[in-house]
């Protein structure tokens, strides 16, 4: 999101993570968690190679619920 924020956005902005349940990040960081759960990386290449098999097997509808619940999240932020 960062690298996007940073080449997309001509004003200057400040990224904030409150860690709020209705971040689906947070999701997908427990199942990416639980596949390289006790898998020790050498190095931060090593690590990065794990995080990508990691989530090259996140089942797919996961991410499809995750995506299609996203007008609801924003609804419900908008509604506070």
């Amino acid at each position: 999101m960062l690298p996007f924020a940073r080449a997309s956005l001509r004003v200057r902005y400040s990224f904030q993570q409150d860690n709020d349940p209705k971040h689906t990040f947070n999701h997908i960081k427990e199942e990416l968690e639980k596949c390289v759960f006790g898998i020790r990386a050498r190095n931060a290449d090593q690590n990065f190679s794990q995080l990508q098999t990691a989530w090259a097997q996140i089942p797919q509808y996961l991410l499809t619920n995750l995506i299609q619940s996203m007008p609801r999240r924003c609804q419900a932020v908008i509604d506070l």
